[in-house]
């Protein structure tokens, strides 16, 4: 049986076959189709070869669509790739036959309406080749098929490369269902193609849940404006869209137990930050009497910011409320709030809970470990040691033999960082040991291994602050340094170790001194941002400048 499109219908032509060639054509056109042995391996993802109605069709009145393609595809990941805007309120049917599927409407369609059917890029061939961008079949119940539209990209933060697989979803006002949907593709480009005129808000997500809306835990792209006017025939060009995360859940303290050595341990639901390590902020009540325990002493795992410890040694056995202060939060400044847990607590020995050395940091070597200007040696426990004894567990000596003072701070009790009076100089030389057995060698870099970058980025004023970050090209993310403009754009970032390096400019609207994407309700736009196309290498001894000015795309 061979397909052809012909205008708005299908022209089926047969073939006579003998008995068994019919019983064998049933069959295929019922299973799932078997993966061919033998040959190339198959790289080719799916496309239409054929279609009723033709793309761009009008006046279609049939209750059906008919899509072939040119080779099998995995039928589940269809169904879920499948949409049509305007959405209908009854599910469709998919009638498969080989590589053709009849999708039959629930629903008679509406009158002089442009229809958009996307397949998605979850779609993949039974071999599993997805498709990297969506395909698109558009037809009109009407004399007339809509031709505006939008198109654009989305970008990660940090590179400004495009992601792909993003829902780019546009919605009439008050509207909660999409009118329109696309993907985007390798590359993080979209098209929405066949809107009708008029004012749209459109975003773009990822729809994990697939509910086609944005989710508090989803990562999404504020568009550049609010509203977006199509217009009847003419393509509406959108540059860059940045993807975030706004971050509004509050941590939630889980789960507590009851450890060996009266060690309270406290999870959450996310990394929490500690404002301090006051056992004071932390209750440990009786669920009967209300007695509130002594906490001696609360820290963090130096590896797992989920979880906390309390150290407390409650009399009685018993149950007891855990409760933390509500200045605890997350990365994104969430308060925790409502978070009262019960524990069963047993009484527990006199013994001390057990203390060790796990490590030092930066990571040991069996040489020296070289120290960039802004970093400082560090030491993890287990536990917090005790304080009065920290000054005789660690001790530091220079080159000569010559015991150097310590200023000791942490940050979670069990993270310990190490600042010498006076500093150490370039290429100075100090021999950390713990407890007189274990100990690393750490030398102080050179200016003369390090070298600087710098350059100019687009002013467009003078009321904000630009801020500049330099990052390790190969760990995007992890900001290594960070400067800010002058008057006239110009920056410098010295001390940077051989590498190759991307660097980003924002301009800083609400001077918090961190970019920030935007939100979609109540609308607010991301601060401008940009950044340098290709990795910049640093050398010693050597000051690298960028070829280019950075230009902020507002639009």
């Amino acid at each position: 049986m061979v397909a052809e499109p012909e205008g708005t219908a299908m022209v089926v032509r047969s073939t006579l076959l003998p008995w068994p060639g019919i019983q064998l054509l049933l069959i295929s056109g019922c299973a799932e189709p078997l993966l061919p042995t033998g040959g190339p391996v198959d790289r080719t993802p799916p496309a239409i070869s054929a279609s009723v109605p033709s793309n761009g069709a009008v006046n279609y009145e049939e209750d059906f669509v008919r899509l072939e393609f040119s080779e099998y595809v995995d039928q589940a990941s269809f169904a879920r790739a499948f949409s049509v805007t305007p959405a209908l309120s009854e599910r469709l049917r998919f009638a498969w036959r080989q590589r053709r599927v009849d999708v039959a409407f629930p629903e008679p369609l509406r009158d002089s309406t442009t229809y958009v059917l996307i397949i998605g890029t979850d779609l993949r061939d039974v071999r599993g080749i997805k498709i990297t961008s969506p395909l698109t079949l558009a037809f009109a119940t009407g004399p007339v098929i809509d031709k505006g539209r939008i198109t654009g990209s989305v970008v990660e933060p940090f590179r400004g490369r495009g992601m792909a697989d993003i829902d780019v979803l546009a919605y009439q006002p008050g509207a909660l269902e999409p009118a329109y949907r696309t993907q985007t593709d390798g590359q993080g480009r979209f098209v929405l193609p066949y809107v009708r005129e008029g004012e749209y808000s459109v975003i773009a997500l990822l729809d994990r849940n697939r509910n086609q809306r944005p989710d508090p835990s989803e990562i999404f792209a504020v568009p550049p404006t609010q509203i977006i006017h199509t217009t009847e025939d003419t393509t509406l060009s959108l540059r860059r869209w940045i993807i975030t995360r706004l971050d509004t859940i509050p941590p939630t303290l889980d789960r507590v137990r009851q450890r060996d050595a009266g060690i309270v341990e406290a999870r959450f639901s996310e990394a929490v930050v500690l404002p301090g390590l006051d056992p004071t902020m932390w209750s440990l009540a009786d669920s009967v009497t209300g007695y509130r325990v002594p906490i001696l002493r609360v820290f963090q795992a130096a590896d797992d910011p989920v979880r906390v410890f309390l150290e407390a040694r409650p009399a009685t056995p018993g149950t007891y409320f855990v409760e933390p202060d509500s200045a605890i939060a997350d990365s994104s400044a969430n308060r925790v709030r409502g978070s009262v847990v019960t524990v069963d607590m047993e009484p527990v020995e006199n013994e001390a809970p057990r203390f060790e050395f796990f490590r030092f940091l930066p990571e040991e070597q069996s040489g020296e470990v070289i120290l960039l200007p802004h970093q400082y040696p560090e030491l993890v426990f287990s536990m917090p040691p005790d304080r009065a004894a920290l000054d005789t567990l660690v001790t530091a000596r220079d080159s000569t033999g010559a015991v150097r003072s310590i200023r000791i701070g942490t940050r979670n009790g069990t993270t310990y960082t190490l600042q010498l009076v006076p500093p150490l100089s370039q290429g100075e030389i100090v021999r950390v040991t713990v407890s007189d057995t274990l100990h690393q060698v750490y030398r102080r870099m050179e200016d003369r291994d390090l070298g600087s970058l710098s350059g100019t980025v687009q002013r467009l004023d003078i009321a904000h602050p630009v801020v500049i970050e330099v990052y390790a090209a190969d760990e995007p993310g992890l900001s290594l340094a960070t400067t800010y403009a002058d008057s006239m754009g110009w920056f410098e970032i010295a001390g940077l170790q051989e590498d190759n390096y991307d660097v980003r400019a924002f301009i800083d609207l609400n001077q918090n001194s961190q970019w920030d994407g935007g939100q979609l309700q109540p609308f607010q736009p991301t601060e401008p941002i940009t950044w340098t196309l290709e990795a910049i290498a640093v050398r010693a001894r050597w000051n690298s400048a960028l070829a280019d000015t950075l230009v902020f795309h507002v639009r």
